[in-house]
Formats: C-alpha cells, sequence, structure tokens
C-alpha cells in the first residue's frame, strides 16, 4: 500500500512546490514564481506553472549574444566614466555566468569595453 507521501509526490504541483522550496537557478520565470510562493501567504501553484517548473528546473536558459542599442544618457555617462571619445550607440551585450539572466537593468561586462572603444574609433 502506498504511502501518503508517494501519493503526494506523483502530484505535478506538490513537486513543483517541493522544487521551489530549494530552487536556486537562473531560470527568472521559475524565480518569480518562487519569489511569489515565499513572499504570498496564499499563492497556489496553476497546473501549467507546474508542468514549466518541473520540466524546465534543471535547465540554464540561453542568453542570446547581441548588439544592444544605448539610451542617450546612458551613453554619455559611459563614456564620461570609460573616457571615450565619442558617445556610444550600441553595445556588444555578453552573457556572465556571474549575472542571473535577464536582469532588469543593463549590465555591460569588462570585454564590451573594447567593442565600444573600436566601434567609437571606427566611426
Amino acid at each position: 500500500m502506498e504511502s501518503n507521501k508517494d501519493k503526494l509526490s506523483k502530484i505535478p504541483e506538490v513537486r513543483a512546490q517541493r522544487t521551489l522550496e530549494c530552487y536556486d537557478g537562473f531560470n527568472n520565470y521559475i524565480q518569480s514564481i518562487q519569489k511569489k510562493f515565499r513572499e504570498q501567504k496564499h499563492f497556489k501553484i496553476t497546473r501549467a506553472q507546474s508542468d514549466y517548473i518541473n520540466t524546465y528546473h534543471n535547465l540554464v536558459p540561453k542568453i542570446a549574444r547581441k548588439w544592444v542599442d544605448l539610451d542617450s544618457y546612458f551613453g554619455k555617462k559611459m563614456m564620461e566614466d570609460k573616457l571615450l571619445t565619442k558617445v556610444p550607440e550600441k553595445v556588444w551585450s555578453l552573457p556572465s555566468p556571474a549575472v542571473k539572466a535577464a536582469s532588469a537593468k543593463l549590465i555591460v561586462p569588462a570585454p564590451a569595453i573594447d567593442k565600444i572603444v573600436s566601434v567609437a574609433s571606427t566611426s
């Protein structure tokens, strides 16, 4: 006869809740669900959310490497901080393993500064 724990471990929502309790990965969607789960007393995980969590909790999301357009204010600020001769208009965005994926603010890693200088000097 199956114990109560074995029965509960087959329910996707319960497995997702147990995963959220110890999740420390880089998936922003799972992190947002985890934050709601911890902070809101009556938060319920839906079946679709639990399926997503159970399927993708072990995967590290890929970060696209691409040119990112800069705001004119941020470009001027970067020019002052990095002592550039021209205002950069674009930055080559490189993913950093230390930075969690898709963070809210723009982070320019050190290798991208070389790209800025080369773009500014060739124009």
